[in-house]
């Protein structure tokens, strides 16, 4: 039959069925033959090379693209065609697809928003199976939030360099290309300022590291972009516009192959509903009952995915791909708990012994292990109930005062531009790889017009922090300093490696610090002394190396330390962090009557509190959440309202003053 006519009648319906069960049935022989049920989700390690010689066999058929316009190598065929083919697909048993991501994602990306040119280039290849593809979207600070992405590509010439990281990359060892969001504009925030672009692999400024898995394998990957080229042409959409781009492909994911999914939902329940009926499971009526639903679910899904399925195109923005999302993410999640409980002691054992890449893992083990992410990647839970609340709902993104009388809030105004505060002047900052208050602070001093020092004893994080800002100021200079401030030959070694690489120093920014919460009556010696040498005691190794350069060198400078309002509040569980951080302030008073002597300048900040990933590793969420209820303006700081401070306070705009604690922060009175 040539589904290429897209005819939809019933009639031609039953018979393209029967014309894919019987190509399947004819072709999953021979060399093939051994491949029925291999790979998918937590298997994407089983015979790839042999799926992949499948996967081109289908395209050799013309069973690859099949919903593609025939212009673009594709058969037209209608939306039931592509259903029909998916469902007889998955319950012939046939092996999983290699070929996913640029078949129903890039693919209908390109057809709906790729120039000609674009089109002419991959499309061929992705029908044919002779150019695989990754997706280059989450990074470790940007997983679901696919808006805070910070992986930069700058125009150079007639190419784009790409620096940064993703991670989660499904099968980027073995792809050819991936398609990246990346941020275009400096300076720019949240969607804006955004481009989706087509990056070959196969180059050294890329580096693909396997990440191990619960199931013992390794599909998904992190990728590293170290000067990283692509052409200029390969923009998908506009510059700055790669957004809505990138919105379009995750409502392709949600597409007319989730029914294909289904069938596999249906293989695998009806698996444990066998396995309840032979250990006896079945015979407890909490355990029917809950398979009884599992099936109930199965059929919701299938009838939400028929009765939407033709809304869900590029342009969707009601939220039905959010609803598909939750409904299947959920109901598999929830079947993977399931199958342990069906399997009963036994899940609690792999067969080869410990645990790990060789282990012999039942179908019902690696169900619940790989499910535990299905929540997660994709656009996690959280994120979905957010689209359906804000487009769907009509919810606004936060709850006025009107709401809250009692409690006003205030979103966060955006971050001021520079003005030249530090304009010339050499800064250092501890403590600045990572997302806090330091390379808050090492980015302010660069938006003023500074050269930078950024230091921190995690060599890792440091080089990638470099990086971030290098490509963000590319006319400043940006150096680095790994240093354990713990160590006072390291910290004197930082001063005067500081000032040989800047030239001088101007401004040294006190930033380390280390919290964490423990009542007194729970705290160890250990604990005590660890704080307090890393918030108090480093600040003055450093302090003191600092004057006594600015002593030697008869030049007049500024430190600004990173205190606490804890210095002066009590709160619970925080008494070595408060002491250690009232000890910073008591520093910084006492050693700027004698820092003045020889014209140095020594102020301190004292932030409430500003939300940042360190800080919710060490503060529970609901504490950082009854805090900033605490606070006039019902919210916490931003980092860049701290750094802010930090540049004013290392500015000429403050000469007359020292020896100042300066609180940051909207507490009530």
């Amino acid at each position: 039959m040539d589904v290429s006519q897209g005819l939809g009648t019933a009639k031609d319906d039953e018979q393209f069925a029967a014309t894919v069960r019987e190509w399947l049935a004819d072709n999953l022989t021979g060399e093939f033959a051994g491949l029925r049920g291999l790979g998918g989700p937590g298997r994407e390690h089983e015979a790839f090379e042999e799926r992949l010689a499948w996967d081109r066999h289908l395209a050799a058929a013309g069973w690859t693209c099949l919903g593609w316009p025939t212009e673009y190598g594709g058969k037209g065929a209608t939306l039931s065609q592509q259903v029909i083919f998916h469902e007889e697909y998955a319950r012939s048993g046939a092996p999983a697809r290699v070929s996913h991501l640029g078949e129903e994602l890039l693919g209908p990306t390109l057809i709906a928003f790729g120039t000609e040119e674009q089109k002419r280039r991959f499309l061929p290849g992705i029908n044919t199976v002779s150019e695989l593809w990754c997706q280059g979207y989450s990074e470790p600070g940007a997983g679901s939030d696919l808006a805070a992405v910070s992986t930069s590509a700058r125009l150079d010439g007639d190419q784009w360099r790409i620096n940064g990281q993703k991670v989660w990359t499904s099968l980027a060892h073995v792809a050819q290309w991936c398609f990246v969001v990346a941020r275009t504009e400096p300076g720019s925030q949240r969607h804006k300022g955004l481009s989706y672009l087509l990056v070959p692999m196969d180059q050294p400024g890329i580096e693909v590291r396997p990440i191990l898995q619960l199931t013992g394998t390794s599909e998904f990957n992190e990728v590293f972009f170290d000067d990283a080229r692509t052409d200029a042409d390969l923009v998908v959409g506009e510059v700055g516009q790669g957004w809505s781009v990138a919105m379009g492909t995750l409502t392709f994911e949600r597409g007319i192959s989730t029914l294909g999914q289904q069938v596999g939902f249906a293989k695998e329940l009806s698996e444990i509903v066998e396995l309840a009926e032979r250990n006896g499971a079945a015979s407890d009526p909490v355990i029917k009952d809950k398979l009884t639903r599992a099936w109930m679910g199965l059929q919701v899904m299938r009838a939400h995915a028929m009765r939407t399925l033709s809304a869900v195109d590029a342009s969707a923005q009601g939220g039905e791909a959010s609803v598909a999302k939750l409904l299947w993410a959920n109901w598999h999640r929830g079947l993977g708990e399931l199958a342990m409980e069906v399997a009963g002691a036994d899940s609690l054992l792999a067969g080869n012994g410990p645990f790990g890449a060789d282990a012999d893992l039942s179908d019902q083990q690696r169900l619940f292990l790989f499910s535990r992410a299905d929540t997660i990647y994709g656009g996690s839970n959280e994120i979905q109930r957010n689209i359906i609340a804000e487009r769907v709902l009509g919810l606004p993104e936060r709850l006025d005062r009107d709401h809250f009388p009692q409690v006003p809030l205030a979103v966060a105004p955006a971050e001021i531009e520079g003005h030249n505060l530090l304009k010339g002047k050499k800064v250092v900052v501890t403590a600045a790889a990572g997302t806090g208050i330091g390379f808050a602070t090492a980015r302010r001093a660069l938006l003023e017009g500074a050269d930078v020092l950024v230091s921190d004893f995690h060599e890792r994080r440091l080089g990638e922090t470099v990086e971030k800002l290098s490509a963000e100021f590319g006319g400043q200079q940006v150096e680095s300093f790994v240093c354990d401030v713990s160590s006072t030959e390291q910290v004197d070694a930082l001063i005067a490696g500081s000032a040989e690489k800047l030239g001088r120093i101007d401004v040294l920014v006190n930033n380390a610090g280390l919290g964490g919460e423990t009542p007194v009556v729970d705290m160890t010696d250990e604990q005590w002394d660890r704080v307090l040498d890393i918030t108090l005691t480093s600040t003055f190794r450093a302090t003191r190396a600092a004057l006594r350069y600015f002593k030697s060198v008869e030049h007049n400078g500024v430190l600004v330390n990173n205190a606490s309002v804890l210095g002066w509040r009590a709160q619970h569980s925080q008494a070595h962090y408060a002491a250690a951080k009232a000890g910073v302030m008591a520093l910084t008073r006492c050693s700027a009557i004698e820092a003045a002597e020889y014209g140095v300048r020594i102020n301190a900040v004292a932030p409430s509190i500003a939300r940042h990933a360190f800080l919710a590793k060490v503060t529970s969420e609901e504490l950082l959440d009854k805090l900033a209820e605490g606070e006039a303006f019902g919210r916490a700081a931003e980092v860049w309202e701290i750094a802010a401070t930090i540049a004013m306070l290392a500015s000429d705009y403050t000469t007359y003053l020292t020896g100042e604690i300066v609180s940051i922060s909207s507490q009530r009175a």
